[in-house]
């Protein structure tokens, strides 16, 4: 039987609070209803102008069990808060999640 699921975005974070407040500042209030299977995230319907795609935006906290459908993982954004953005924890993310990761958000940290 094959699965019926959207593209996936992994958000993690150091807890599912975290995870989950990052999503909703992405998505808005919409709730849209796609029809696929979803996992635990929710629907973010990207719209250009050449094409219109949904996505379902999943939080996980840092040790939790992956989602299941991880053949459709199309992103994977990794939140560090100033308590968790020390560089040992900083790169044990990054290399926990391999060559996939694209985006790192951090909150209040500064570039040097």
């Amino acid at each position: 039987m094959s699965e019926n699921y959207l593209p996936l975005i992994l958000v993690s974070a150091v807890d599912l609070a975290n995870a989950s407040k990052i999503i909703s500042e992405i998505i808005d209030n919409e709730v849209i209803d796609s029809g696929r299977n979803l996992r635990k995230g929710r629907v973010w319907r990207l719209i250009n102008k050449y094409y219109r795609v949904d996505v379902e935006v999943c939080p996980i906290a840092d040790g939790e069990a992956a989602p299941p459908g991880m053949e459709y993982l199309e992103a994977h954004v990794i939140y560090i808060t100033e308590q968790t953005a020390a560089a040992e924890v900083a790169a044990a993310e990054a290399r926990r999640a391999a060559g996939d990761v694209r985006l790192v958000l951090t909150r209040g940290a500064h570039a040097s």
